[in-house]
């Protein structure tokens, strides 16, 4: 797998927003950063080749709105 994605539904039941990161080194502490700040966040982890392999394998996702930026990603769980 080449990128790793941590998903939560957005506001509106069909967006989901996510996050991008390139190793498994950053998710575990950006997993344990959100875990450790938000603890009623509902978040996910999925693994793909690419965006466009993730978005076809998982046609749940509906609507994504990708970010790659932890404090972005952060800000969004926060409006929840």
């Amino acid at each position: 797998m080449s990128k790793l994605y941590i998903y939560s539904t957005g506001r509106i039941q069909s967006e989901t927003d996510i996050l991008e990161l390139g190793s498994t080194i950053e998710l575990k502490s950006v997993y344990k950063r959100i875990k450790a700040s938000i603890p009623r966040a509902s978040v996910g982890v999925y693994g793909a080749k690419d965006f466009d392999t993730l978005q076809r394998t998982h046609r749940n996702l509906g609507r994504c709105k990708i970010t790659k930026s932890v404090d972005e990603f952060m800000a969004q769980l926060y409006v929840r």
